[in-house]
């Protein structure tokens, strides 16, 4: 499977290492771009499975408080599943150690979607 995304001007974490914090009215944004591709992976039967700064692409750079939830991106989708029913679990440890939800590593009976809110 290929996915063309659009060219990004940065990733979330580098923006933060550039311009430090990052003031609550944007991570609103921020958090409300990641949620609306969230949905709509999840409205598809996907689970990303590794949700951090890394991967969410600010398509372009904008100063902090001209950000629009349609700059967000979601990107790198190397550990995403496809999964038919809602109820379905994954079974193994995906993610980044430091950003996986407590069940991806606590649990034996495997995770649904919301490891992807964690």
């Amino acid at each position: 499977i290929h996915i063309v995304l659009d060219k990004a001007a940065i990733d979330l974490y580098d923006y933060k290492r550039k311009h430090g914090l990052i003031r609550e009215d944007d991570i609103k944004v921020v958090m409300k771009g990641v949620l609306c591709g969230l949905n709509y992976l999840h409205s598809k039967g996907i689970s990303h499975l590794d949700i951090k700064a890394e991967n969410v692409l600010l398509l372009r750079v904008v100063r902090p408080h001209e950000l629009k939830a349609t700059d967000v991106q979601l990107c790198d989708f190397g550990l995403a599943v496809r999964q038919k029913d809602p109820k379905e679990f994954v079974h193994g440890c995906r993610g980044t150690f430091g950003f996986m939800a407590p069940e991806l590593v606590t649990t034996e009976k495997g995770h649904g979607r919301s490891a992807d809110m964690w």
